[in-house]
């Protein structure tokens, strides 16, 4: 076993540790506030589900990469909020060639996840920022350079609602020349500018008309022509350790505007990435019906958060807990006491 594989079933480890913990904190609170049994039973369930399967991917994980190089290729899903019920799909789909990793921050799907050989990847807040559970997912999405574990070279990001319909990552990168781009992704299916997927999310109330505006006059004041196409974001393959500077300023914009596709072909513009847009008809996915709760895909206007995006304009991006990275032992502690993890309500 070399030091990274070392390394990674450490930190799983101490993530075991601290849900066990935090599981026993619950049960805790639970007795304290008169919970009904039922319900601390079940959260203690949760936890002792995921940290059992955490631990049991650790220990194969380490066996499996005895004596070799660790993996440089990832796949990630992100599942915030309830957002989908049930976890898709199977994630030992491609062997040694691809990890598959599932964030989220629900212990019973990520329990759920490692049951389907996902590697399970929790998720939560900084404290004393926003709980918002979008913007969790979103910041994830757009900065995986500061979410996945640091070996991996070359990442592929798809929606939780989706699969993959390629058999291999041979016969991917194959099809869509991979290792020729930065990025590869795939054309809308039915706009071609950002100023029409601005007046689609403004019509269906995805986002309020002040974060547009804001995000608009950001590509006016660039001299954005609008001329490049309209990509959707729910299938991104990237070298995202290249393209730090793109990603983290994706990630500013999506702290003002939460529709990434509005700022994703503008910021491929604005940073010169090399990028390859294949037609739509092309994609190699599978899209299935959302399962969870979607009620805050469109949300009134007058209860929408308000954001200082003046304030924010000026602020470096990041200000969401890097969680997901690979925890060190002595950590542990310290996310028990600032009361990190989650447990449930």
């Amino acid at each position: 076993m070399d030091d990274l594989d070392k390394c990674q079933l450490e930190n799983t480890l101490a993530l075991v540790a601290a849900l066990a913990a935090a599981a026993a904190a619950a049960a805790t609170a639970a007795q304290a506030e008169a919970m009904e049994a039922a319900a601390a039973m079940a959260a203690a369930t949760a936890a002792t589900a995921l940290a059992a399967a955490a631990a049991a991917a650790a220990a194969e994980e380490a066996r499996r990469r005895e004596g070799g190089s660790p993996c440089t290729t990832c796949l990630y899903t992100i599942n915030t909020g309830g957002y989908e019920k049930n976890v898709l799909g199977r994630g030992d789909l491609f062997g040694d060639d691809c990890d598959m990793l599932y964030y989220s921050d629900d212990t019973e799907i990520l329990a759920q996840a490692s049951q389907q050989g996902w590697i399970p990847m929790y998720l939560t807040h900084k404290p004393g920022t926003s709980s918002e559970s979008k913007l969790l997912q979103r910041t994830a999405k757009t900065q995986p350079h500061l979410f996945l574990p640091p070996q991996y070279i070359i990442s592929i990001y798809m929606d939780a609602n989706i699969e993959p319909t390629f058999t291999s990552i041979a016969e991917l990168w194959n099809m869509f020349a991979v290792e020729e781009y930065d990025i590869i992704c795939w054309k809308h299916p039915c706009r071609t500018t950002v100023k029409d997927e601005a007046k689609e999310v403004e019509q269906f109330k995805l986002e309020t008309q002040e974060h547009i505006a804001h995000i608009m006059q950001m590509q006016t004041r660039d001299a954005f022509q609008d001329d490049v196409g309209l990509c959707e974001t729910n299938i991104i393959i990237r070298k995202h350790r290249q393209l730090v500077h793109f990603s983290n300023e994706w990630k500013h914009c999506i702290s003002i505007c939460r529709r990434d596709q509005i700022s994703f072909d503008w910021l491929v513009w604005k940073h010169g990435v090399t990028v390859i847009k294949h037609p739509y008809e092309t994609k190699p996915i599978k899209w299935i019906e959302h399962t969870g709760n979607i009620s805050n895909r469109s949300i009134p206007e007058s209860t929408y958060p308000s954001y200082d995006t003046e304030t924010l304009a000026e602020c470096p991006p990041g200000n969401i807990a890097l969680l997901p990275e690979p925890l060190a032992p002595r950590a542990v502690a310290e996310l028990e006491e600032r009361n990190l993890m989650r447990t449930e309500e």
